[in-house]
């Protein structure tokens, strides 16, 4: 009840609220009209999942037009020692502008943490590497700045899933990730990463292949323990292409239009022009225009 009213789960605007579940047809309350707060079991409500006490372990809450300038209220901290699970995905108009708040490493038993196309921003809190039993963390497609601290892979070191593309993250990608040995996602293009010197990027393959392949390094903001996962469990690498690796190819009738983003078409990586060594995936780089 608290997260409802502290989130204006009463607000008109707020229709993903006003049932147990988000599709009436998936509700087990009492009618297809039961508000979220019905009589029924918080256990029968959409995306809540408890234990045989009755003890609320996992809180989806992922596209309920949650709206808050202070994120959740603090009292959600008194499920920390139960809740493995807390998804806030897709709500837009979640703590808009506002830091994670620190009281974030409560949550020792976290397992999977989601808070991907939020409103959230600014720093991530020490607290948050504090969440060793993190096997997944998607904080992609919002506004995280600052810098990654080299704690991410010396305590988070049981995360299988890491995205974090398309922030506003600074400063150099850090070597402790080359620690997260179980990792077999890892996303990171969109960001402000520092490009690393050509001996910091190749690693011991590569740095027998001559100058050429430390020219088709440049641009790369991988170091080479990260690249090294690639020989581990690290299957799903994605980085930044490197500017002008990519080549349109037209697919198609483009219909007249001389504008890219209305052809029928995909861009291709060209060959041995890479953004890193070990990518197993690139995205072009964003273009930032300045206003004269």
């Amino acid at each position: 009840a608290t997260i409802y009213f502290a989130t204006r789960g009463t607000s008109e605007s707020s229709s993903s609220w006003t049932s147990c579940a988000a599709s009436p047809s998936n509700t087990p309350c009492e009618s297809d009209t039961s508000r979220y707060l019905s009589p029924s079991t918080h256990l029968q409500w959409e995306g809540i999942n408890g234990n045989k006490d009755k003890v609320v372990t996992w809180l989806d809450l992922s596209s309920r037009n949650l709206t808050s300038n202070y994120f959740l209220p603090m009292e959600v901290t008194l499920l920390a020692p139960w809740l493995q699970l807390l998804w806030l995905s897709e709500n837009p108009y979640l703590e808009a502008g506002n830091n994670l708040p620190e009281w974030m490493g409560d949550f020792g038993n976290l397992i999977s943490l989601s808070m991907y196309r939020t409103g959230l921003a600014g720093p991530l809190p020490d607290s948050l590497y504090e969440l060793s039993k993190l096997t997944s963390l998607r904080l992609y497609k919002n506004r995280f700045s600052g810098r990654l601290l080299e704690e991410i892979g010396d305590k988070l070191s049981n995360l299988k899933w890491l995205w974090i593309h398309e922030n506003e993250f600074t400063g150099v990608v850090p070597s402790s990730i080359g620690n997260l040995v179980q990792l077999e996602g890892l996303t990171l293009h969109g960001n402000r990463f520092n490009v690393l010197s050509v001996d910091n990027a190749v690693n011991e393959e590569e740095s027998d292949e001559g100058e050429g392949a430390q020219e088709n390094l440049k641009g790369n903001v991988l170091p080479r323990e990260v690249c090294a996962l690639r020989k581990k469990k690290l299957v799903h690498l994605w980085g930044d292409c490197e500017d002008g690796s990519l080549e349109w190819i037209e697919n198609g009738d483009s219909g007249g239009s001389e504008s890219k983003s209305e052809m029928k078409g995909y861009y291709k990586v060209l060959e041995g022009v890479r953004a890193c060594s070990c990518c197993t995936k690139c995205f072009p780089r964003k273009v930032e225009t300045k206003s004269h």
